[in-house]
């Protein structure tokens, strides 16, 4: 039986940890946290309906379970996803990091 995902039927699975595991669909995809592992993650970085509920999604969100849980992703991965949460999500990059987020990488604000 497939799993249901906020982005309809899983269609591939992969477990990455005890805790973590990887869901596609046909049109999107992203990350599973156990409740336990959704727990690690800080209040700050859980801001939406689907995080609380541990769903990560594959363009943005998943930068969160990589910089939470690094040792499950390897050098390449850490960096897409340190990259990833400065251009997306600044103010969150900011607060983990302790450190600005990258100007360059920093999304233009419209008026």
């Amino acid at each position: 039986m497939a799993t249901s995902t906020p982005w309809g039927k899983a269609d591939h699975t992969e477990h990455v940890a005890k805790g973590i595991t990887w869901y596609s669909t046909p049109s999107h995809g992203g990350f599973k946290l156990s409740p336990q592992m959704n727990a690690m993650v800080p209040d700050y970085m859980r801001c939406g309906r689907d995080t609380e509920r541990g769903w990560y999604e594959e363009d943005c969100a998943w930068s969160i379970v990589a910089t939470v849980f690094p040792q499950y992703f390897c050098e390449d991965e850490r960096r897409m996803a340190k990259d990833s949460l400065g251009y997306w999500q600044p103010t969150m990059y900011e607060r983990w990091y302790k450190e600005p987020a990258p100007r360059s990488r920093q999304r233009a604000t419209i008026n």
